[in-house]
């Protein structure tokens, strides 16, 4: 069996309301792995995730599943949690032994009831949450809406750590804003459109404003003039989660493959390890 070094381990707790897609992701990190060789459906009753028998008939998690996958060097425990309020004790179970949480967001319903109580959970645990916008290709998607019902509906610092290319039927990508570049359908990379430069740029400001505030050294630097680094994006970023100062959102849409990579790299990078 292979070792991994502590600081190569992230244990992560995925919640949401019922339905917002934490199995789908987890189905599409499984195959894009190589763990399956096929992409299952929780409405087929076909997702490695939901094995129990009432799961399948229910087409939906009763309990939590654990997902191991390795992604780029770093080994990611992926507790799948149900989206029913009834288990609400599973939830509260994953959330006491993983170090982060990420909260799906059903892109078209935005925050419902079942979003509103994970949230609470995972902030009553102290634990640095990513806010994930997830179902990105559906119809009737509008990115300003969702955004408006995490804000009315949730609390917290919410900041970009992505920008959409497009939404429902013409979502192709997310424009990584540390690292100024795109990714796509399978995590291909390309240029930033042209179109959302201005866009980009005072999104950006807002992201290196918030890090450089989770960091005395970096907020220093950061009024005497200073531009931070990549690196030093990240480190101000990440304790200003831990501090409960920041909660990064990122956007996704596992049917199609978009997001999910990046969705993963920004998760080795900001998610704290075990004892960390």
């Amino acid at each position: 069996m292979k070792e991994y070094h502590t600081g190569q381990i992230r244990n992560i707790a995925l919640v949401s309301h019922n339905g917002a897609g934490k199995t789908t992701l987890v189905e599409r990190l499984l195959f894009d792995t190589g763990v399956t060789t096929r992409m299952g459906s929780v409405q087929n009753g076909t997702a490695a995730m939901d094995f129990d028998e009432e799961e399948m008939n229910r087409n939906s998690s009763v309990s939590t599943a654990i997902a191991p996958i390795e992604w780029n060097k770093i080994k990611f425990n992926l507790l799948d949690t149900p989206g029913y309020i009834d288990f609400v004790g599973e939830v509260n179970s994953a959330l006491k032994v993983a170090e982060g949480a990420v909260v799906l967001v059903e892109a078209v319903s935005g925050v419902e009831v079942g979003t509103e109580a994970v949230w609470q959970s995972a902030k009553n645990y102290n634990r640095p949450r990513l806010l994930v916008v997830n179902k990105m290709d559906r119809e009737n998607v509008n990115v300003n809406r969702v955004i408006s019902s995490i804000n009315n509906n949730l609390d917290g610092n919410f900041i970009n750590l992505q920008l959409p290319i497009g939404e429902g039927n013409t979502f192709t990508g997310v424009v990584d804003l540390i690292n100024l570049e795109t990714h796509t359908e399978n995590g291909k990379k390309g240029s930033i459109p042209d179109d959302m430069a201005d866009a980009i740029e005072e999104a950006r400001v807002e992201l290196v404003e918030v890090a450089a505030e989770g960091n005395d050294d970096l907020l220093m630097m950061y009024l005497e003039g200073e531009e931070l680094s990549n690196e030093d994006i990240i480190t101000g970023l990440k304790a200003a989660m831990h501090q409960g100062a920041a909660v990064p959102i990122v956007y996704c849409a596992p049917e199609k493959g978009i997001g999910v990579s990046a969705l993963m790299d920004i998760l080795g990078l900001i998610m704290p390890a075990p004892n960390e």
